[in-house]
């Protein structure tokens, strides 16, 4: 069934805090601006940061109606979240290594992609959590699709890299560490201390998570087993 949504006047200016581990896109685009109106309902309105503004998207050509994100570059992206210009989420996209599953109104209606545009994937650590690509690209199942063509504001969100190495690790790659990535790790140890725990650890959404053991800490060598 199809759903629809009707605005009559933009609200007053207010501006959205952007969520932790947004992405900035580049621009936004769709198969077309209602009525031509560029003034008032451009794509870019969507990626905006402001709650007073929104985009709404026509038929292209061929009948197909299309919203599009550009990316800065890839990144391995975790969500995607749609929002009402009264702050209620339409959308929640949680993406995984194989695909992007919907919760929220009118699931059924749409599909989300996230791909590359022509970048080589190449030497990028394998992942479950999150979709690597720099476009994002959101559109009605049925062609020409009418439903929620109003979009008020879009966010993306990537999976982060490690800033931060446990205490007492020393000699490991320049921070910050990519998500996905695997390391090996050593510490520096004060006298009568050695180090217990994981050797290796891999980078998962902005926490270093031990590999085939504990988090690695220097313990007296007294209590080593």
């Amino acid at each position: 069934m199809g759903l629809g949504i009707v605005f009559t006047s933009i609200t007053a200016s207010e501006p959205r805090d952007r969520l932790d581990g947004e992405i900035t896109p580049v621009r936004a685009e769709h198969s077309g601006t209602y009525q031509d109106n560029e003034a008032l309902l451009a794509a870019q309105y969507s990626i905006d940061l402001d709650w007073g503004t929104r985009s709404r998207r026509s038929p292209d050509q061929d009948g197909n109606t299309w919203f599009r994100m550009i990316l800065d570059k890839v990144h391995c992206v975790t969500e995607v979240i749609w929002y009402y210009c009264d702050k209620n989420i339409v959308q929640i996209w949680t993406c995984s290594n194989m695909q992007c599953t919907c919760n929220g109104r009118g699931c059924s209606d749409f599909s989300l992609t996230v791909s590359t545009a022509g970048t080589p994937l190449n030497n990028l650590p394998p992942v479950t959590y999150c979709r690597y690509g720099d476009t994002v690209q959101l559109e009605p199942i049925d062609k020409g699709g009418g439903v929620l063509a109003y979009i008020c504001e879009i966010a993306v969100l990537g999976a982060k890299d490690c800033n931060n190495i446990w205490e007492h690790v020393t000699s490991e790659p320049e921070l910050p560490v990519r998500d996905g990535t695997e390391v090996v790790l050593s510490m520096s140890c004060s006298t009568r201390y050695v180090m217990r725990g994981a050797s290796r650890a891999i980078c998962q959404d902005g926490i270093l998570q031990a590999i085939d053991g504990d988090v690695p800490i220097c313990a007296e060598s007294g209590h080593i087993s």
